[in-house]
């Protein structure tokens, strides 16, 4: 869903719709909580839970395609274990991109597994034991947050420091998934990612987040040798911040014609596509989308439709590389 006007008032004036509905946002906190309870299982690896907590994404999926490089590059074997809301019932299985598609298995997953093993399950402790028999030698989660039955040696808290918390209050008040003070008495450190601006504004905005060590990290398109400059667009995404995929455009230098804005529950399917393609041909341009939305195009499609992949730069990979190398890493 897209982010309702009252989630980014401040969080000293948060409104009267917010306030009226902090009741339903504690009872689904307590819903959270009971759901939660039990003995998480430890594993015989290091696992890396890279989480965040606001409803619409701040980076989390870069953030472990990083970390998986950063890891691979000094020799080790990191798996991703996804943790989507998929039910109880659902089995543990490593993504095959030769079978799966982002219908039947996420798009998340499906962009993964073109960077390093990644397995999806009901069950998350089930997926990383079959993760570890498969040669894992360190499991990464990626919505970490909402993987509560297996023990994690290090949670990253990723934060959006455009967006910040917005009002500070979960859903349905505010657009977080958890309390912010919550996540950070979890986390060992925050990835705050952003330009050094909007990374000090945050930290003036949210003081209790000075106890935890931050890293600063900004996402950057890819250089692939293509020149976007002058090149007329129609750029499409589901993102729950679209904003930020057009100005990236913008930033390479892309002329946008027109922008559409897919609703998450939409599928990408052939009509609208087609529809899309018209609407580029007769602007003069070609359409455009992200790394995720492109891993739910139709196959005749995927030729058609560009795709802007942008990474994660962190800025001083000595904090990351301290706390992996407590775990041998």
């Amino acid at each position: 869903m897209r982010e309702l006007w009252f989630w980014n008032n401040p969080p000293d004036a948060t409104g009267l719709v917010a306030k009226s509905l902090i009741p339903i946002s504690k009872l689904w906190h307590w819903h959270q909580i009971r759901s939660a309870i039990g003995k998480p299982d430890k594993l015989t690896v290091p696992v890396i839970s890279v989480e965040g907590i606001n409803r619409l994404g701040p980076g989390k999926t870069p953030t472990v395609i990083a970390l998986t490089e950063r890891l691979r590059s000094q020799g080790h074997k990191p798996h991703v274990v996804y943790g989507g809301e998929l039910p109880r019932n659902t089995p543990s299985r490593k993504i095959d991109l030769r079978r799966d598609t982002a219908e039947d298995a996420g798009a998340e997953p499906i962009l993964l597994a073109a960077f390093c093993n990644c397995w999806i399950s009901g069950d998350a402790s089930d997926a990383a034991l079959r993760a570890i028999k498969d040669g894992a030698d360190v499991i990464l989660f990626d919505n970490g947050e909402k993987i509560n039955n297996v023990c994690k040696d290090l949670s990253i808290l990723v934060v959006d420091a455009v967006a910040g918390f917005g009002n500070g209050l979960m859903f349905p008040a505010g657009g977080l998934t958890e309390w912010p003070n919550e996540a950070v008495n979890r986390a060992d450190f925050i990835i705050a990612i952003g330009s050094q601006k909007v990374v000090r504004k945050l930290k003036d905005n949210w003081p209790s987040f000075e106890r935890l060590p931050k890293i600063e990290a900004t996402l950057e398109p890819l250089a692939t040798g293509m020149s976007w400059k002058g090149q007329k667009m129609l750029p499409f995404t589901s993102m729950g911040r679209p904003a930020k995929f057009f100005a990236s455009l913008q930033r390479v230098g892309a002329e946008i014609i027109k922008t559409e804005i897919i609703d998450r529950q939409t599928k990408l399917s052939k009509p609208l596509l087609k529809r899309l393609e018209a609407d580029a041909f007769f602007g003069g341009g070609q359409m455009v989308t992200t790394e995720k939305d492109a891993a739910s195009i139709p196959e005749e499609y995927k030729f058609r439709v560009l795709t802007l992949p942008v990474r994660l730069r962190i800025r001083d990979w000595g904090l990351v590389d301290q706390a992996l190398g407590r775990f041998g890493l």
